[in-house]
């Protein structure tokens, strides 16, 4: 991973592999034509990026970090709010986490507002999403909520509303505290 320090600018990028985590200022940015791989731009809170990232995955670091430590099988314990539109959070099969919101938001879209919840910011397209907000996918996955609230109603729940906690392959799933508000199922199987 390439890091843009913070108080550097970077008048023109071009990535040939890897990913990029930007704390400072990236003018223009554009993949090699040999490079096929996905890459994802890093974005640490108030790194300026360039309006086209036409070919990269913009993510924020706090959503890469907690993507990183889920799929790893590792706890975490959120340290800003964060948004994880283009990050799916997969617990895979023979993993264990523990998510801990430390009373920050982790935001699916477009919301902005709460306090210690993930909230399903757009409405449920069908196609788009085949899953929760949070998949726990495959045998000996497991997920734990101690507390926290989890809200994926929209306003027209009936047909826009969104799935909470996908288990998939064998997941688990346990809940000792929090809430879980969804438009269709708090927990789908």
């Amino acid at each position: 991973t390439l890091v843009i320090a913070k108080g550097v600018t970077v008048n023109e990028l071009v990535v040939e592999g890897g990913n990029v985590r930007v704390e400072g200022n990236i003018k223009t940015i554009s993949k090699a034509e040999t490079l096929t791989s996905p890459v994802y731009i890093i974005k640490e809170a108030g790194a300026i990026l360039p309006q086209n990232t036409t070919g990269f995955t913009v993510i924020d670091a706090t959503a890469y970090e907690m993507k990183a430590a889920l799929a790893n099988g590792e706890n975490y314990i959120l340290t800003s709010h964060t948004y994880i539109t283009n990050a799916c959070i997969i617990v895979p099969e023979n993993k264990t986490s523990t998510l801990d919101l430390n009373g920050y938001t982790v935001t699916a879209s477009n919301s902005n507002k709460g306090n210690g919840k993930i909230i399903a910011g757009e409405d449920y397209k069908a196609g788009s999403y085949d899953t929760g907000i949070i998949k726990v996918s495959g045998e000996n996955a497991h997920l734990t909520m101690e507390s926290g609230y989890i809200n994926t109603v929209r306003n027209d729940a009936t047909n826009k509303g969104q799935f909470g906690i996908a288990l998939t392959d064998g997941g688990d799933f346990t809940m000792t505290g929090g809430k879980i508000e969804a438009g269709w199922f708090a927990l789908a199987g």
